[in-house]
């Protein structure tokens, strides 16, 4: 009670212009539980495989603050109980950043000693089958009819998704590539090369995911693969078949990238993970400086923002929020609508958070930066309407700048007299 006095002593003190106020919680610190990832665990008898299995899901760090419409891309990651906090972490930072989209992450964990059988059963140099793997039906199965669904089903998931496999899980990605393609948009393959296994009717894994691409020209997927420095000349004897192989398609078609990672054993899973998200997810796509949409033609400033969402939403098949705030970052909506603010053109500030609410209908700040362009405009009831909003949003969040809100509301009724 004594900080939440002392915060609000200290903003009368400091009390400014409002665009100059409104810069105290200008940059976005993420303090309060809900501004954290939750993770949620389901445990459940899996049909397909018949045992128990257990999966842990990850939710956007924004995901109570954005429409019931707005769905996430899924990232699917084998191997969970070594992978999935580390791909939660790297989705969080890089989609915070706006090197991605935030997402929704999904791990699958192994059972003990079980693990390596979730593959196809290859087949050595000498063409002899291995004594382990062989239950790809089962697993494929187990995603395809259990998990999957059951995201769609709880979560505000979009029909983008990439599935992660690490060796073992890795050569279940490939097949899973060929063998059911419209479960998955993008393909990431790490510690693994091109293998023949039993039913594959000699030929190997690329071969069939080539096929697949060739018989289907209105197929568009993407591809990592990423292989460890070890036997080295051949690793780049084949890198280069590959590239060979999949470089024929146009990117559009198929979006193929191989690296050799110089690191040992799984070590190389961090970097492929990295390196394989920028290819999914390309920085000039996505890490735009928003400096460039703000434009002195009345109206136009909202509208190169549209223009830009919308393009990529089209191009990747879910909608792609802007950034109404960024960590320690001004470029993103809350700036453009305050510029437009210190220019005298409120009512342009006005559809520009308004814009940003559409999305983010739960986030205090939005309904609080909307208030800020009532006032500027002279409409102090709807600015009234906003501040409460962002006063009752903030506490449900449990909102670490709820003091902020709330002054800012008893000022208004200040000065309306009420």
């Amino acid at each position: 009670m004594m900080l939440r006095i002392w915060i609000v002593l200290t903003l009368i003190s400091m009390w400014a212009p409002l665009t100059v106020a409104n810069q105290l919680h200008d940059v976005f610190t993420p303090i309060s539980p809900s501004a954290f990832p939750q993770v949620i665990r389901h445990s459940f008898y899996s049909k397909s495989l018949q045992e128990n299995r257990v999966i842990d899901v990850s939710l956007p760090v924004n995901y109570v603050e954005t429409a019931d419409d707005i769905n996430y891309p899924v990232i699917l990651v084998m191997d969970g109980e070594l992978l999935f906090y580390s791909v939660s972490g790297l989705v969080e930072i890089m989609s915070m950043t706006s090197q991605m989209p935030e997402a929704i992450v999904i791990g699958i964990n192994n059972t003990p000693g079980d693990r390596r059988n979730m593959m196809p059963r290859t087949l050595n140099e000498e063409g002899q089958l291995h004594r382990y793997g062989g239950k790809e039906k089962e697993y494929l199965a187990f995603i395809k009819d259990e998990v999957l669904p059951m995201i769609d089903k709880t979560y505000r998931a979009a029909s983008f998704r990439t599935m992660i496999g690490l060796s073992p899980s890795a050569k279940l990605t490939l097949h899973t590539f060929w063998q059911a393609p419209e479960l998955f948009d993008a393909h990431v393959a790490i510690n693994t090369g091109d293998f023949k296994a039993q039913g594959y009717q000699e030929e190997s894994v690329f071969d069939k995911i080539e096929q697949l691409v060739a018989k289907s020209p209105e197929f568009k997927g993407k591809l990592y693969l990423s292989m460890g420095p070890y036997n080295l000349a051949a690793k780049l004897k084949e890198q280069e078949r590959l590239q060979k192989k999949f470089f024929s398609f146009p990117s559009s078609r198929m979006n193929f990238k191989t690296e050799i990672i110089d690191k040992s054993g799984y070590a190389t899973a961090l970097p492929s993970i990295i390196s394989a998200l920028e290819m999914i997810f390309p920085a000039e796509k996505w890490d735009v400086s928003y400096r460039k949409f703000f434009s002195e033609q009345p109206a136009q400033t909202l509208k190169s923002v549209k223009l830009h969402f919308d393009a990529l939403s089209k191009e990747y098949g879910f909608t792609v929020l802007p950034k109404g705030e960024r960590f320690y970052n001004r470029t993103r909506l809350k700036r453009l609508g305050y510029q437009l603010l210190e220019d005298g053109r409120s009512a342009e500030a006005i559809a520009m958070f308004t814009y940003w609410q559409e999305f983010y209908p739960y986030a205090a700040n939005s309904h609080d930066s909307l208030a800020d362009a009532y006032e500027a405009n002279n409409q102090l009831e709807m600015a009234l309407k906003s501040r409460i909003k962002a006063v009752q949003i903030a506490k449900r969040n449990k909102d670490a700048r709820l003091a902020i809100f709330e002054f800012a509301l008893q000022d208004l009724k200040r000065r309306m007299g009420s």
